[in-house]
C-alpha cells in the first residue's frame, strides 16, 4: 500500500514504475517492487476549485499539466525541464497528451476545445465545449466528452469526426 492518498495515474510499459499523484501538490514515480518514490514533480499551487488531473504520455517521458492562470506546464520528465504554453485566457480544466506526446487537447468551463500539434506549434478549436478527452491507447482515436453534446470519436490521422455515440440517457464520462 502506498502511503497517503495517492492516487494511480499509469503504470510503465514494462509495469516496474506506478505514477500516482496525491490530488495537491505532487505527482511521483514510484518503483513498483519497493513502493518507493524515486522521481516526484511539485505542481503549481490551486487555491480554489477542483484541481484537473495532470496527464502522461504512453511513455511517461511527458506530462502536461494544466494552470489557473491559462497555461499547460510541459514537463520532459527524464530531465524535469518543463515549457509553459499559454492555450486560453482562464483556468485550463483539462489538457490531456496523446500517448505518443506530441499531440495536447485542452479545455475548461466556458472554453473551446483546442487540439494542440506541439511540434509544429499549432492548434486549432474542434469543439465549441467538452468535459473530457481520452486518447485509445494505439494514439489513432479520440473520444470527446460533453455533458450537452453526444460522444464524438476522432480519427486522430485525419483530424476528423469518424462517428457519434448518443446514449439513450446520460452515460457520464467514464470509458477505457
Amino acid at each position: 500500500v502506498l502511503p497517503g492518498t495517492w492516487q494511480p495515474m499509469a503504470f510503465s510499459k514494462d509495469g516496474r514504475t506506478l505514477v500516482a499523484w496525491n490530488g495537491q501538490a505532487t505527482v511521483a514515480f514510484f518503483n513498483v517492487a519497493t513502493l518507493e518514490p524515486y522521481q516526484e514533480f511539485p505542481l503549481e499551487a490551486r487555491r480554489f476549485g477542483p484541481r484537473a488531473w495532470p496527464s502522461l504520455s504512453a511513455e511517461l517521458d511527458t506530462m502536461a499539466e494544466g494552470l489557473t492562470n491559462g497555461h499547460v506546464k510541459l514537463w520532459n520528465t527524464r530531465t524535469h525541464e518543463s515549457t509553459l504554453l499559454r492555450v486560453s485566457e482562464g483556468p485550463v480544466g483539462f489538457a490531456t497528451l496523446s500517448p505518443n506526446g506530441h499531440e495536447l487537447v485542452t479545455g475548461g468551463f466556458k472554453q473551446p476545445l483546442r487540439w494542440w500539434d506541439l511540434r509544429a506549434g499549432t492548434n486549432f478549436v474542434i469543439a465549441a465545449e467538452a468535459q473530457r478527452v481520452l486518447f485509445a491507447p494505439d494514439g489513432r482515436t479520440m473520444a470527446i466528452f460533453s455533458w450537452r453534446e453526444p460522444t464524438q470519436l476522432w480519427e486522430v490521422a485525419t483530424r476528423s469526426v469518424r462517428t457519434t455515440l448518443t446514449p439513450g440517457q446520460s452515460a457520464g464520462f467514464a470509458a477505457a
